[in-house]
C-alpha cells in the first residue's frame, strides 16, 4: 500500500466499522451508531458512539533493511517509508448525565468483533449493512484498483498498560479500550528523476493496467426460520453465489453480484452463461427478465429459468436454465477500424461459478406416512439429478416407483417430492431439509410439524 494521506486508511477503518455493526444491529436506522475519529476524552456523546482514534505512528524497522536499501543514495525519497499505526477504540453514551454501561459495552463487543471477523481489508471486501441495500466497499477509493491491503492485528495489553495509556486522566477511571495495530502502511515515494549505469539494451513491452477482470460471485439467499424459533425471514450472504429460480411473477427473486475489476472496460461486455454442455451469450435486450446490470466492480443479475438467444436468422430460440451449476464468463471487446473497416478485438476477462438451485415453496403431510415438498413449477427436477437430505439424513431415490419405498426413501415428479421419514410418528418438531439439485442446493428449508 502507497499512499501520502493516512487517513484514507482511517476512513477505510471506519467505514469497516460503520457498516458491519449496523448489520449486527439489525439494519434498522434507529440502531445506526455514530463512529468518530476524535481523542477520546473529546467525545461528548448523547447517541451511542464508537470512537476509533489514531493515537500513534512509528516506522516499520523491518523495512528498514528492504532490498535496494543498502545502496540507495541519501536522500533516499525514491524508496517507501513502511509504517504501523496504532488505534484506540472506545464507546461513548451518556444519557441525562448518565453513564449507559450496557449500551458502551454491546458497543465495543460490536466493533471488536468486527476487526476479529475482518482482519484484512482489500479491494473484495464488501459488507451489506441490510439485507435490502447494495453491498459496501470497505477500502476507500482513492486506495482501491492498487492492490492494497490493510492487515488489522488486536494488541493484547494487560489491565496494567491500559492504566498507562489513560495516566493522564488521573482523576478518572479508565476508560474501556480496545487497541489495534494497522499494517503495513507505504508512503509513496518520490519520483525518480536519476539513474546510473549505462543502458545498453531497450525493450518495448505493453501491458494494460485497466484490463476487467471477473474474480467472484456473491448473493444475498433468502429464506424463513421455523415459526418456533420467532426469528421469521432472514438473510445469508453466500459466497461463491447461490440462488434459486423463481418464477417471473415473484417479487423478492434473489439477484446474483458478479464481481471483479474495471468490469466496464472496452467498447462493449459481452456475458455468456455456459449451463451443462452448452454455452450462450446473455443479451439484456432479449431477456430483460434477467435484470443485467453492468458496473466497475459488479455485475448483477436476476437468474431465469429460460434463456432467449438469437437463432441466426433474425428470429429467436428459448432455452431452459434448469437447476445446476453455471459458469458465468466475461468477454470484453473493443473496435478498432482498418480502413472503412470495423475490427473487433475480444479478450476473456474471466469466469466464476453460481449454483441455481430449486426453490423449495411449501410442504404438506403427513398422507399415509409420506410428507411432500413443492418447488417452484419454473423448474423440472425430472431433468436433473437430485439428492435429499432431512435432518442431516440423505435419502434414497426409490425411482423408477411412484411412491417411496420405504423410511429413508423418495421419489419426484416434475415439481414435488414425495419421502418416507426416518423420524417416527407423530412426527413433531422442525425438521431441516436439503435438496440439491444436480449439485446446487435449494435455500435453508425446514417442515415443522406442531
Amino acid at each position: 500500500m502507497t499512499t501520502l494521506n493516512l487517513s484514507l486508511v482511517t476512513i477505510s477503518l471506519q467505514s469497516l466499522l460503520s457498516n458491519n455493526v449496523r448489520r449486527l444491529l439489525g439494519g434498522t436506522p434507529v440502531n445506526d451508531p455514530a463512529v468518530t475519529l476524535m481523542p477520546p476524552e473529546l467525545v461528548d456523546a448523547t447517541t451511542r458512539t464508537l470512537n476509533l482514534h489514531l493515537y500513534h505512528v512509528s516506522e516499520d524497522p523491518q523495512f528498514r533493511n528492504a532490498v535496494g536499501m543498502d545502496h540507495a543514495r541519501v536522500p533516499v525519497q525514491g524508496q517507501p517509508m513502511a509504517l504501523r499505526m496504532f488505534y484506540v477504540m472506545t464507546a461513548h453514551l451518556t444519557r441525562s448525565n448518565t453513564f449507559d454501561a450496557e449500551a458502551q459495552q454491546l458497543l465495543m463487543g460490536l466493533g471488536m468483533k468486527t476487526f476479529h471477523d475482518n482482519p484484512v481489508i482489500d479491494d473484495d471486501l464488501i459488507v451489506l449493512p441490510t439485507p435490502a441495500s447494495p453491498p459496501v466497499p470497505v477500502m476507500h477509493t482513492d486506495l482501491r484498483g492498487r492492490h492494497n491491503r490493510i492487515e488489522i492485528v488486536p494488541r493484547n495489553l494487560e489491565p496494567e498498560d491500559n492504566l498507562n495509556f489513560w495516566a493522564a486522566e488521573d482523576q478518572k477511571t479508565p476508560r474501556m479500550s480496545a487497541y489495534y495495530e494497522v499494517r503495513t502502511v507505504f508512503m509513496s515515494p518520490e519520483e525518480v528523476r536519476t539513474s546510473r549505469g549505462a543502458v545498453f539494451d531497450v525493450g518495448l513491452y505493453v501491458a494494460s493496467s485497466a484490463a476487467a477482470r471477473l474474480r467472484g460471485s456473491r448473493a444475498v439467499l433468502g429464506f424463513t426460520m421455523p415459526a418456533a424459533t420467532g426469528l421469521g425471514a432472514q438473510a445469508l450472504d453466500v459466497t461463491p453465489a447461490r440462488a434459486t429460480l423463481r418464477a417471473v411473477a415473484v417479487t423478492d427473486r434473489p439477484r446474483v453480484r458478479l464481481t471483479g475489476v474495471n468490469l466496464t472496460a472496452g467498447d462493449a461486455q459481452l456475458l455468456h452463461i455456459t449451463h451443462g454442455a452448452a454455452t450462450h451469450l446473455l443479451d439484456p435486450a432479449l431477456n430483460p427478465a434477467w435484470d443485467i446490470r453492468f458496473g466497475p466492480t459488479e455485475i448483477s443479475l436476476i437468474p431465469q429459468a429460460s434463456l432467449d438467444v438469437t437463432d441466426g436468422a433474425g428470429g429467436t430460440v428459448t432455452h431452459v436454465v434448469a437447476p445446476g451449476l453455471a459458469g458465468f464468463a466475461l468477454t470484453v471487446r473493443s473496435y478498432r477500424f482498418q480502413g472503412a473497416t470495423r475490427m473487433n478485438a475480444d479478450y476473456p476477462a474471466g469466469r466464476v461459478e453460481v449454483a441455481l438451485g430449486a426453490h423449495l415453496t411449501t410442504w404438506s403431510g403427513p398422507t399415509s406416512g409420506n410428507f411432500r415438498i413443492n418447488v417452484d413449477p419454473v423448474v423440472d427436477l425430472t431433468s436433473g439429478d437430485v439428492t435429499l437430505a432431512v435432518g442431516g439424513e440423505y435419502y434414497t431415490n426409490a425411482a423408477p416407483a411412484t411412491a417411496p419405498s420405504g423410511p429413508g426413501t423418495f421419489t419426484v415428479t416434475a415439481t414435488q417430492i414425495t419421502f418416507r421419514p426416518h423420524f417416527p410418528a407423530p412426527f413433531t418438531g422442525a425438521h431441516p431439509v436439503q435438496v440439491f439439485v444436480d449439485g446446487a442446493e435449494s435455500q435453508p428449508f425446514w417442515i415443522e410439524v406442531p
